[in-house]
């Protein structure tokens, strides 16, 4: 089975200007995306999706292949972008099945990428998923009202829950080209205007992420604290990615590459 990675990196953004040129750990936030999707054994091709010339140019000379959007509504959804992408990458050749990478998250590994894509092939059915999550061991969760007063909806110190984090999504290229047919806009989808009754659904597997991986930039305050994550638990050498890409197909031993040895996560 032949893998795409894609990669949709606007121009600008709503909450933060130019957010996907912004410097995090010495190089363009989108950039990460493109550099571990390049050094995965597993992905056979990199597309960045794109209506900015600057991007454009940085995501080229990373090695990504570029697909031009039209400027489209700010609420335009990344699903309806993502399709477009599909649509024009099948343009270089057949692929089965897709790496979605969001750009304002660019603290996962190629390591991650990797083991997301064997665990697509282990699992079975033509609907499956595999979202990276990011483990809560302990969860209490409230529900707040208008006036801001809550009520505990959710309370297990016992059981495991997840938050869908680290911005890694795999699904095969049918099954994402039957949701991009769905809702254009955001606000639809949130509004909950789509009714998913009598559509199958898929089946959702989930691969377990460290905890500084959950953090992505969203907001002017976020940018801090990716760049630190990003240059104390991914940066631990200056050539991790290039020592990970020259090795042979993944083995459990590679996840060491994480960090430095005498490092660890429990800072």
């Amino acid at each position: 089975m032949s893998t795409v990675a894609i990669i949709a990196a606007k121009g600008n953004s709503r909450r933060i200007a130019r957010k996907n040129m912004i410097d995090i750990g010495g190089r363009p936030l989108f950039a990460w995306s493109v550099i571990q999707a390049k050094h995965s054994h597993l992905v056979d091709r990199v597309y960045v999706t794109t209506d900015d010339q600057e991007i454009a140019g940085e995501a080229s000379r990373l090695g990504a292949r570029v697909i031009w959007r039209p400027v489209l509504h700010w609420d335009v959804s990344g699903r309806f972008v993502i399709g477009q992408a599909i649509d024009m990458a099948l343009s270089d050749g057949d692929f089965d099945v897709i790496v979605c990478l969001l750009p304002t998250n660019p603290l996962r590994m190629p390591y991650d990428i990797d083991m997301m894509i064997r665990m697509y092939h282990a699992k079975q059915g033509p609907r499956r998923v595999i979202n990276s999550l990011i483990m809560q061991h302990e969860v209490m969760l409230v529900k707040l009202e208008e006036d801001d007063s809550g009520m505990l909806v959710l309370g297990d110190k016992g059981a495991r829950y997840g938050i869908l984090a680290g911005g890694t999504a795999i699904c095969s290229r049918q099954r994402y080209q039957e949701e991009a047919s769905g809702p254009i806009f955001d606000s639809e989808t949130d509004a909950g205007i789509v009714d998913h009754a009598g559509k199958p659904q898929p089946e959702v597997f989930n691969y377990l992420m460290e905890w500084w991986q959950q953090f992505e930039v969203d907001l002017l305050e976020h940018i801090p604290i990716v760049d630190f994550c990003m240059r104390k638990y991914v940066l631990t050498m200056p050539d991790i990615y290039e020592r990970y890409g020259a090795q042979d197909l993944i083995g459990n031993h590679n996840k060491e590459i994480r960090r430095d040895d005498g490092n660890d996560n429990q800072d």
